[in-house]
């Protein structure tokens, strides 16, 4: 079973950095990255505050395939 993202395309479709994403959700730049990257899988706090953000379920943003 493979993380799966559209983090990268949510971001980038509201003209966000990953600089700027990560200073919305309170965490790092680096936590942006690895994320889209699939390299991790970021806190249930994280994922939560990322999908609130772009007025989502987890779901649609975040899912396992």
């Amino acid at each position: 079973m493979e993380f799966q993202t559209n983090l990268k395309k949510l971001r980038t479709e509201e003209g966000l950095t990953q600089y700027q994403l990560a200073l919305l959700v309170e965490t790092s730049t680096d936590t942006i990255g690895r994320i889209e990257r699939k390299q991790k899988i970021a806190s249930y706090e994280v994922l939560f505050r990322i999908a609130r953000y772009f007025d989502k379920p987890v779901e649609d943003v975040f899912w396992y395939e």
